[in-house]
C-alpha cells in the first residue's frame, strides 16, 4: 500500500489545533476554545475535558491524566515495548509563505534522519504522521493545496527510503482524530520528537518512563 493510502489528510483542521489551544497561541485560540466547549462534536475529546477541568494554564499533569483516561476509555492502540515511535509534523509547514518553513527547509531537515539513532535496537519503527492544514480564515494562511500535498509525500518518500536503507520498515500510524495520534505517542517507550510544539507537549505527558530522542535532523 502506498504512503498516500496510509497517511490521513486533515485539509481543514482549523479548530482542533492542540498546541494553540493549550499555549494560547495565534489569533484564533479564544474563539476556538469557545468552539470546542460549545460544539457537540468535540464533547468527547481530550481538549474538551482539558478546557473544562483545568484550573491553570499549561497544565501538563492534567493533560497527561486525560491522555491515559481517553486511551483506556476508547481502547486506543498503544505501541509495543520495543517500538520506536517517531512524530513527523507534516502538512501546512511544507507550504509557501513567511509563516511556513517550506519544502526545501523541511526536506533538508529530514536528511540524515537516522544519523543519531541506532535502528538495530528496536523491533519496530512507527511514524506517527498526518498532513495537518490549519486553514486560518483570519490570516488567510495554512490552507491545503495539491502542490503542498505532493511536496509532503515527496518528503515522506525520502524518509521511507532512508528507513529502508537502514533495514527497517516504515510503519505508519495516522488518524483523522488527533487524540488517537497523541495517545499513541504518549504511550511510547521510545519516542523521537519532531520540531513541533505538539511533540514537546507530548514529551511532557509521556505515560511511561520513556526514552526521548532528538535526531540530528532536528538540531
Amino acid at each position: 500500500m502506498s504512503l498516500e493510502n496510509k497517511v490521513k489528510i486533515l485539509s481543514d483542521n482549523s479548530v482542533y489545533r492542540v498546541t494553540d489551544l493549550i499555549h494560547q497561541r495565534g489569533v484564533r485560540w479564544q474563539r476556538d476554545r469557545a468552539e470546542i466547549l460549545s460544539n457537540p462534536k468535540f464533547k468527547d475529546t481530550i481538549m474538551f475535558d482539558y478546557l473544562m477541568e483545568k484550573e491553570k494554564e499549561w497544565d501538563y499533569a492534567l493533560l497527561k491524566s486525560l491522555i491515559e483516561k481517553h486511551t483506556k476509555k476508547y481502547n486506543y492502540p498503544i505501541p509495543e515495548e520495543n517500538e520506536l515511535v517517531v512524530h513527523l509534523r507534516m502538512g501546512d509547514v511544507v507550504g509557501e509563505g513567511d509563516s511556513c518553513p517550506g519544502f526545501e527547509a523541511i526536506n533538508d531537515m529530514y536528511k540524515g534522519f537516522w544519523d543519531n539513532l541506532n535502528p538495530d535496537q528496536f523491533n519496530k519503527v512507527t511514524f506517527v504522521v498526518a498532513l495537518h492544514f490549519g486553514a486560518n480564515d483570519l490570516t488567510g494562511q495554512y490552507y491545503y493545496s495539491d502542490k503542498v500535498k505532493e511536496d509532503n509525500f515527496t518528503i515522506l518518500e525520502n524518509i521511507k527510503k532512508q528507513t529502508e536503507d537502514v533495514g527497517k520498515e516504515m510503519n505508519i500510524y495516522s488518524s483523522s482524530e488527533p487524540d488517537k495520534d497523541i495517545c499513541y505517542m504518549a504511550h511510547a517507550r521510545h519516542y523521537v520528537k519532531s520540531m513541533s510544539e505538539l511533540s514537546t507537549i507530548v514529551s511532557k505527558c509521556m505515560v511511561n518512563d520513556s526514552d526521548i530522542y532528538v535526531t540530528k535532523s532536528y538540531k
